[in-house]
């Protein structure tokens, strides 16, 4: 160590520097990664950390492309009060009109939709209809329906298509000219619309004589049901019906109209009636909300029969 300098005569001598003191090393985080020291083991390391980066790389980039969310105003009218779907089957015009008039005015609008099939050119307006809420709700294309043959079905379905087209009806009412409501809109709104299930009448009868062995295996035995046309279907099973067509083929094949003599006049058979019952009894497994054995608020008139085998 070479010698110190000697201060001039009255100068103080310079204070000596404090040895240095080591430095204490910080403990790590505790968050922090303890990367391994060797360079097969961050190999092993990276290999393992790929996979997850990658998938979570992929998620982002599917989320980045997908498009963004609509407003609340651009939300299709579904989105609002749903309406119910008022199916008429008609042979030409609706002879109970007038009681359907009052009906109707006791509701909402916008909580109904109403639709009319009725005889190929019948136009419905102020010369045939003395209720404003059927002008013009007859469809655009009809068919010539006999009672109890396959063309009804046909009817039918072409019933649930239009109405299917306006994403806010969420229950279809299907009515013959000759049903009548029996309570006002205001409480058969409430019913149906608070109700998650189709409703269809709907029961089994031993002495059922009708069943064609040729529609097995699509239509066995044990899934041949009686009981009223008349339905009301949740959205979901409307459009399994206008959907299908491997049962209406089979229907339309071996299901016709059977008129038979009886003691004290003819007896009108119907088959045609057991489409609705076979088609949403193959739903149960699917989708349980078909409740079987009840009917719709509905009252149907019934005529001496044959009263007309043509709509």
């Amino acid at each position: 160590m070479p010698p110190r300098p000697t201060p001039a005569p009255g100068q103080l001598p310079r204070p000596r520097p404090p040895p240095l003191m080591p430095v204490a090393k910080r403990p790590p985080a505790p968050w922090a990664l303890a990367l391994p020291a060797g360079r097969r083991a961050r190999a092993r390391l990276f290999l393992r950390l790929a996979a997850p980066l990658s998938f979570l790389l992929l998620v982002a980039a599917f989320l980045r492309t997908q498009p963004p969310a609509a407003p609340l105003d651009a939300l299709p009218p579904s989105a609002g009060p749903g309406k119910v779907a008022f199916l008429f089957l008609a042979r030409a015009g609706l002879p109970l009109d007038f009681l359907w008039d009052a009906f109707f005015r006791n509701g909402e609008e916008g909580r109904f939709s109403v639709y009319v099939h009725s005889a190929p050119g019948f136009v419905l307006d102020r010369t045939t209809t003395g209720s404003p809420y059927f002008y013009g709700r007859q469809l655009a294309r009809a068919v010539k329906v006999a009672w109890g043959e396959p063309t009804m079905v046909q009817a039918e379905k072409m019933l649930f298509a239009a109405a299917l087209e306006d994403p806010a009806n969420q229950r279809f009412v299907l009515l013959s000219d000759s049903c009548v409501p029996l309570y006002n809109f205001s409480y058969t709104y409430t019913y149906l619309m608070g109700s998650p299930k189709s409703i269809v009448d709907s029961f089994t009868d031993k002495t059922e004589k009708r069943y064609n062995p040729n529609m097995s295996p699509v239509i066995r035995k044990d899934k041949w049901r009686k009981g009223s046309q008349w339905v009301m279907l949740i959205r979901k099973h409307a459009e399994v019906v206008v959907g299908d067509k491997h049962v209406f083929q089979v229907f339309r094949k071996h299901c016709k109209m059977v008129v038979t003599n009886a003691l004290l006049g003819q007896k009108l058979v119907n088959a045609v009636s057991i489409y609705f019952r076979r088609l949403l009894c193959s739903l149960l497994r699917q989708a349980p909300y078909v409740v079987l054995g009840q009917k719709v608020a509905f009252n149907s008139c019934r005529f001496a029969l044959p009263r007309k085998l043509l709509f």
